[in-house]
């Protein structure tokens, strides 16, 4: 599709307005080839067409970059029309195209700060900008020249959309129709449940696939998912499978999220291929068929034995294959030898196809004979046939070969794996023919080279893989675990997710036989398992459970740089695996890195440890700073800007945890531009969080919620919408709600996190949601049964976990709140104490404490002074603070204190200020109960008008607020200070009338 850029310079409106075509076919090739990278540059096209409508300056440069986006934009679609096959892309194609996605990230970033009065350009100085300009211009011409001169290989990758594909239906299918009319009458039932059963290679799979498109199940169910169960080692391998079929985020453990699923989806056929090789293992069978037990009962359960085909439909079989053309004795012959099984049927019809009966019958007596002799007569049919298949003129070593790589392969290959991996197989196109010819294997649905577990079984048996060609296939998935590590929170590490994710079967297979002792690439397997579990806990699956076989054999390695690794991942993955001596671990990496010259792991090191004490050693802020500090000198001194941003991103967590908010949005704002600079969109977005939140800590709600706004468009940039950021963001914006008092926005977004989040995979997150959730019931009044059961829930589910200090003091501190009035001895205790252990190291949980404390309504008459003397500690902590919010609180605070003491002129002074601010804030339950105070003064003063005025103001923001009690209660002033006006009114008229009489 050549396309040709005019010579006339235009306006940058009409240059933008110039993408809108190719929008349109990226979203159409994102559709058709199921490409994350295309559908990712799509998304930062659509923001960048938005963003240039507003730009003041630099008009000609924007033109100039857009433009040259737009001719590259065309080169790709050139590129994907042009391919004869749709599918996925080489590791180092994904590379260029995610580079190409990085660089529209900082022309976007670029053409955003040339907006009039754009944050952005606030965090760069004009050598940042010319820099930023610089690398977009590079990686426009470096892109230009990839897509131009590049010479494409495609493939047949799949992405996970095409996990909720349905397999074709059998071409060949004789002799079934009673079970099928059987099975289909059963499905066609409420509640079906059915076990096809027989042995291998009879004809079990087929029997499904043509079960799944009878006419009337297709009509019957209105969700259908077949999904091949081979790759599963465990009930939770299981539960991801059929999560990702069904196309649920990946967690660690998705089986309560299936079973939510599919309890939602009444109308759901679920058929679970091959089911047996994850249920056989006695380590795994109690837990598959616990969870099988939650996705079904046994009450309509139904059993299908699968006999040999009858005698018609095996000749009929062999006839599809093979055709008619055959002495009909010798074919007789033959399929008295496959005993009717379906699979030995394929095979042996395949080869009679290609040699003919003579030939095959005598090559059977031989191999029978031969493997008779040897002792082995299980499934003798069958094996024979598999032998035979083996022995076939066209199965040369490479072939051979090839088939045993697939027997420890449960996903199968792509195209573009079998030619990107470079396996030690000559021609290796050749011997995929050969394969598919004998039947040996086969291509599935998302066009993956697979074979079947009876031959599986067969060749791993007889012909195991050599480990050559094992290792070299390792080498390559680890080339790609590498580069989806390097460029994660980019564009380019989004298209790297659904490769990696569809082979998680195979890496499993590959890594458990490279833990071998005896094997030379030890260190190799361990660090790429590291990957895998790094790319586990990046995309929410919790913890690779191949880690835990690693510390039998970490001692064999005599590798420094792998047991440093190894260590920096278990730190990073404390929320799934605690860690029973931390600080023994610590010197042990330092003892590590004294050996090796690797600064940015060492950097990397360094920060997980901090971020550890900062999360985990409240008391102990120094050493986290000391860590961070050593990580950021580290990242800085090998240029690594990345690792730069992440270490100021953790100081300024620390610096806002600290009250100390200006420093940390500093931080923060540093860390976005190094982040820009290096595209990563992720590692921005964390900025942007830590920089909102510490606006908020200064009471700037409207800055801190656009700041939220945009780290959630920049996750969506970067494909990672969704995962434990953005419910992290999510959650923080939930907080702006329930400071300005709006409880049911906040507790909407609250629901959804809890929603998404599960106790057995994301405790801490689904722990916070259940508390953010519990501290919103007790404002708005709900009862104390209520909470104690969200409350009851937490505890349970951390029971046993290591989990954040903040975290363990929330949830100690709402209990004590929740007590309310029979509680208050407990409660005054455990909120001095969490004040006095906090008020140094984590202001937000300061504050949470004194608010309680000084809230002298809140407790009895004889704790009245005690209660006053937190209102003034509430007062000056507030002013260190510079938290307008609290301060305006304590004032509220302090005016019932004067209040009490009959000093309605000081607690009127105070009542007012404190509106006057909350109302500039926007605080509507707090501004509420400052005009309740003063309607109430004004009525004791006799000025009933006034108090109306402040009651009738008051009444819409308690409603807002979710404050029921407090809307009847101003009700009820009105009600009687109305029925009170009307009596002085006729009163008044009374008496005017009297006098009126008394003159006359």
């Amino acid at each position: 599709m050549p396309h040709h850029s005019s010579t006339t310079e235009l306006p940058i409106v009409n240059t933008a307005a110039d993408l809108t075509p190719v929008l349109t076919l990226l979203t159409a090739l994102s559709d058709v080839f199921e490409s994350p990278l295309i559908s990712g540059i799509a998304t930062i096209i659509v923001s960048l067409i938005s963003v240039v409508q507003n730009i003041k300056r630099n008009h000609d440069e924007c033109a100039r970059l857009i433009e040259k986006v737009h001719e590259i934009l065309y080169a790709i679609v050139d590129f994907h029309i042009q391919s004869e096959t749709p599918g996925s892309l080489s590791p180092s194609m994904l590379h260029h195209l995610g580079k190409f996605a990085n660089t529209l990230l900082k022309i976007h970033t670029f053409v955003e700060a040339q907006q009039e009065r754009s944050k952005i350009k606030h965090f760069f100085h004009q050598s940042g900008n010319t820099a930023l300009l610089k690398d977009c211009r590079e990686g426009l011409q470096q892109a230009a020249a990839e897509f131009k001169i590049h010479s494409w290989a495609c493939g047949s990758q799949n992405s996970s959309n095409s996990f909720s594909m349905l397999p074709a239906k059998p071409k060949i299918f004789h002799g079934r129709d009673s079970e099928l009319k059987h099975v289909v009458e059963i499905l066609l039932k409420e509640s079906a449940r059915i076990a096809i059963l027989g042995g291998g290679g009879m004809g079990k799979t087929s029997l499904a696939k043509a079960a799944l498109h009878h006419p009337n199940i297709m009509t019957r169910y209105q969700h259908i998912f077949f999904i091949p169960c081979d790759s599963a080692t465990t009930s939770i391998e299981l539960a991801a499978l059929i999560g990702s079929h069904m196309g649920l985020k990946p967690v660690k453990d998705l089986t309560n999220p299936v079973v939510q699923y599919l309890s939602d989806n009444k109308s759901c056929l679920l058929i679970l291929d091959n089911f047996e090789t994850v249920w056989e293992p006695m380590e795994s069978r109690n837990n598959v068929e616990g969870f099988l037990a939650l996705i079904t009962d046994i009450e309509n359960f139904a059993l299908v034995p699968l006999a040999p085909l009858p005698d018609e439909a095996a000749r009929q079989t062999f006839i599809d294959i093979a055709e008619d053309s055959h002495n009909s004795e010798d074919i007789t012959q033959l399929l008295s030898f496959t005993d009717n099984i379906p699979l030995a049927l394929n095979l042996i019809a395949h080869l009679v196809d290609y040699e003919g009966c003579p030939n095959v019958l005598a090559r059977w007596e031989t191999e029978r004979t031969s493997m008779l002799s040897s002792g082995y007569d299980r499934r003798t049919s069958l094996d024979v046939s598999i032998t035979l298949s083996l022995s076939n003129p066209r199965m040369n070593s490479g072939a051979k070969d090839l088939l045993s790589l697939l027997s420890i392969l449960p996903d199968g290959l792509s195209d573009n794996e079998l030619i990107q991996s470079k396996l030690p197989i000559a021609d290796i196109r050749a011997c995929r023919s050969v394969l598919l010819g004998t039947a040996l294997a086969y291509t599935d649905d998302r066009k993956r080279l697979r074979s079947l577990v009876p031959i599986r079984e067969h060749m791993k048996h007889f012909y195991p893989a050599p480990s050559h060609i094992v290792h070299k296939l390792r080498k390559y998935f680890q080339v790609v675990l590498d580069l989806y590590q390097k460029s994660f929170g980019t564009q380019q590490g989004a298209g790297q997710i659904n490769q990696i994710a569809s082979n998680l079967g195979n890496l499993h297979q590959l890594l458990l036989l490279g833990l071998n002792p005896d094997t030379s690439d030890l260190s190799e397997t361990i660090n790429c398992i590291i990957s895998v579990n790094t790319f586990f806990r990046i995309t929410g699956r919790g913890w690779n459970m191949l880690m835990d076989h690693i510390p039998a054999v970490l001692p064999l390695t005599c590798d420094p740089r792998v047991e440093a690794l190894f260590i920096t991942e278990m730190f990073t993955s404390l929320q799934y695996r605690s860690i029973v001596h931390p600080e023994e671990l610590i010197d042990q990496a330092i003892i590590h890195f004294s050996k090796i010259e690797d600064p940015v792991l060492e950097s990397q090191f360094y920060n997980t440890v901090g971020y550890y004490y900062f999360l985990y050693q409240q008391n102990n802020m120094s050493t986290a700073m000391q860590f961070l500090d050593k990580a950021l000198a580290l990242s800085r001194a090998c240029g690594d800007q990345k690792w730069q941003a992440i270490a100021l991103i953790n100081i300024a967590n620390i610096e806002w945890n600290m009250g100390h908010y200006p420093k940390g949005r500093m931080c923060a704002c540093e860390a976005q531009q190094l982040s820009q600079l290096c595209a990563d969109s992720n590692t921005e977005a964390r900025s942007l969080h830590v920089e909102g939140m510490c606006c908020i800590g200064m009471s700037d709600y409207k800055t801190g919620i656009l700041l939220y706004q945009r780290a959630r468009k920049h996750l969506e940039l970067c494909g990672m919408s969704g995962h434990n950021l953005d419910h992290a963001i999510m959650s923080s914006m939930a907080e702006v709600h329930l400071l300005k008092s709006e409880y049911a926005e906040a507790y909407n977004i609250r629901s959804q996190i809890a929603q998404n989040t599960f106790a057995d995979q994301d405790a801490n997150q689904n722990a916070w949601a259940l508390l953010n959730l519990a501290e919103i019931d007790i404002i708005v009044g709900a009862t104390e049964s209520e909470v104690q059961q969200n409350l009851d829930k937490v505890r349970t589910r951390l029971d046993g976990l290591e989990y954040s200090h903040r975290l363990h003091f929330y949830q100690e501190f709402l209990g004590v709140v929740n007590l309310r009035e029979k509680g208050a001895l407990i409660a005054k205790t455990t909120l001095q104490r969490g004040f006095n252990s906090s008020w140094k190291t984590d202001t937000d949980a300061a504050l949470m404490c004194l608010e309680k404390l000084a809230e002298v309504r809140r407790w009895t008459a004889e704790d009245f002074n005690w209660a006053s003397n937190w209102t003034v500690i509430y007062i000056i902590y507030a002013k260190k603070l510079h938290s307008k919010l609290a301060l305006y609180r304590a004032l509220q605070f302090m005016g019932d204190v004067f209040l009490s003491y009959g000093d309605q002129g000081t607690a009127q002074s105070l009542f007012t200020v404190g509106l006057e601010g909350l109302t500039s804030m926007d605080i509507h339950h707090h501004r509420a109960q400052c005009m309740l105070r003063l309607g109430d003064i004004s009525q004791q003063r006799g000025n009933l008008m006034k108090a109306v005025e402040f009651w009738e103001e008051a009444r819409p923001l308690f409603e807002k607020s979710s404050q029921q009690q407090d809307v009847l209660e101003i009700d009820t002033r009105l009600a009687s200070v109305n029925q009170e006006i009307l009596d002085v009114s006729a009163k008044t008229v009374a008496k005017l009338g009297n006098t009126k009489i008394e003159q006359i």
